[in-house]
């Protein structure tokens, strides 16, 4: 009896670590669709995009302020994603580089 009991008690701490990864692993990145962020005021899709590891350099920050490049971000999306950008300053190239790499974590298939 005393065994069954052991046994019982090592599946459920099992299960239950099993069901807790594969409810850590249904936490993934949500992802979007490019109309989905395009569709988002600047705020929000520049917290989105630093929620997921873009990182606005010291030398893009020296540039702009957080609203400028929220904005600046907002404004060039379409460029940024393809890791483009419509300035020649490098800090303008990191950041695209940092935008493309993001949005193709964030993006549906």
């Amino acid at each position: 009896m005393y065994k069954s009991k052991r046994i019982i008690a090592f599946l459920l701490s099992l299960m239950l670590i099993v069901l807790t990864f594969a409810a850590c692993a249904n936490k993934d990145e949500e992802r979007y669709t490019k109309a989905e962020l395009e569709a988002m005021d600047a705020h929000e899709l520049y917290e989105l995009l630093t929620k997921n590891g873009l990182e606005a350099g010291a030398d893009i920050k020296e540039i702009l302020s957080d609203k400028e490049l929220e904005e600046y971000i907002k404004e060039d999306f379409d460029l940024l994603i393809e890791g483009a950008c419509s300035r020649s300053d490098m800090a303008y190239k990191n950041l695209a580089n940092e935008a493309y790499k993001v949005y193709e974590k964030l993006i549906k298939e």
